[in-house]
């Protein structure tokens, strides 16, 4: 806590993204701690793992004897197009650290605070992630890291409070809505699994930056969970803005998932809806989305994304993505390889649609360090008429701390 306390005090600058990983899952599905003492099956611990072994296992100490739990990425990625020119070639850097600590257990529940903190970086070259994609003509970015510089934000600071048999959760404080809904696993990582902005995020909503608010997320039967949130719709984003609660401005959202057992593995099938209020310098805005990913045994998965606004806030007013994930290539139990479709649907009617394809290979170079590659095909870029088509490749380092 204390490390992520003191990178919030670097530079803040530049405009702000939601994220779409949840930090409670992190914890859930990712044990990158204990990784000290994994060899995965390709190259097993290599150097920054042997560097890094004592600091890990101190903090499992720290967390062993009740203190909390913290998990860090720091992800590099280099991308570039067949555009030409001078703009076709981008680089930018994410790091994002998570905490969670466990405070009191009670009767009544258990008592937990969340944090989540990411930085990006995307002033390394020349061409940032939006001027990459203007040059190539693509309605969409390339990838979902665009800051225009750097961005910092303390993406959440939460108290969570759940019910004595964890059905039932209350979330209260710094909170950014795409980490709490409109998910999709497969289809909602920005730096785990594609690359493309409409297969690692919704390009088409309109939610605020991190805002103070309130979350209730509860499993009302088997299968069946509902989720809602109220949250701060002008708040700076980079830090607990209790200044802007006076502007009396709110984001609202809800979202019901179903669970239905399918092959003999459980899904996330999900129908989402918001409305945002008017700011001084954005119309109100409200919209809809449709997803579920889908595990097809233990070693594939389906995914499927679509999204409405009303064409407001956003440069695309509808998008629909859908593809396939393998779990474990080859065998390689750490390793994923997907592929992804998108169409999308410009706000500006006289825009014609587009089109993308995107297939990508993630492997797991040694126990910390994930190494990727992806291939982009964009048909019929909306914003010019100089190409039909567009390529875009794409490396990306990870490593885990």
């Amino acid at each position: 806590m204390l490390s992520i306390t003191a990178l919030v005090l670097c530079p803040l600058s530049a405009d702000g993204q939601n994220r779409d990983v949840d930090p409670r899952s992190v914890f859930e599905e990712h044990r990158p701690l204990s990784f000290a003492s994994i060899r995965t099956s390709h190259f097993g611990r290599g150097p920054l793992d042997r560097l890094l072994e004592s600091p890990s296992r101190w903090l499992i100490d720290v967390e062993n004897s009740g203190g909390p739990e913290v998990i860090a990425y720091y992800t590099q990625m280099y991308q570039p197009g067949s555009q030409g020119g001078p703009d076709n070639w981008t680089i930018n850097q994410e790091l994002d650290a998570y905490a969670k600590w466990d405070i009191c257990q009670s009767r009544l529940g258990t008592g937990r605070v969340y944090a989540y903190y990411y930085q990006v970086q995307d002033n390394f070259t020349r061409t940032n992630t939006q001027q990459f994609a203007d040059a190539a003509g693509t309605v969409w970015l390339p990838n979902y890291n665009d800051a225009d510089g750097m961005f910092s934000s303390l993406d959440m600071l939460v108290w969570e409070q759940s019910s004595s048999d964890q059905r039932f959760q209350a979330l209260i404080g710094q909170l950014d809505p795409g980490v709490l809904v409109d998910l999709n696993h497969y289809s909602g990582d920005d730096t785990g699994y594609f690359f493309s902005e409409p297969l690692a995020t919704n390009p088409v909503r309109a939610f605020p930056l991190a805002g103070l608010g309130l979350a209730l997320d509860g499993e009302l039967t088997e299968g069946v969970e509902l989720v809602g949130i109220i949250s701060d719709a002008t708040a700076d984003g980079h830090y607990p803005d209790f200044r802007s609660l006076g502007d009396g401005r709110w984001f609202y959202a809800g979202q019901l998932t179903l669970r239905p057992e399918i092959g003999g593995t459980r899904g996330w099938y999900r129908v989402m809806y918001y409305g945002i209020d008017a700011t001084e310098t954005e119309p109100r805005g409200r919209g809809l989305a449709l997803s579920f990913d889908q595990p097809l045994g233990d070693a594939y998965g389906a995914f499927f994304r679509f999204s409405q606004a009303d064409g407001r806030r956003r440069a695309l007013r509808k998008f629909v993505n859908s593809g396939f994930v393998w779990l474990a290539p080859g065998g390689w139990e750490d390793d994923r390889a997907g592929i992804g479709f998108i169409w999308g649907q410009p706000t500006d009617r006289r825009l014609s649609d587009q089109y993308g394809l995107e297939l990508f290979y993630r492997w797991q170079a040694t126990a910390r360090m994930e190494f990727s590659t992806d291939v982009q095909w964009i048909i019929d870029p909306a914003l010019t008429n100089a190409r039909e088509s567009l390529a875009v490749g794409g490396m990306r380092v990870r490593w885990t701390f």
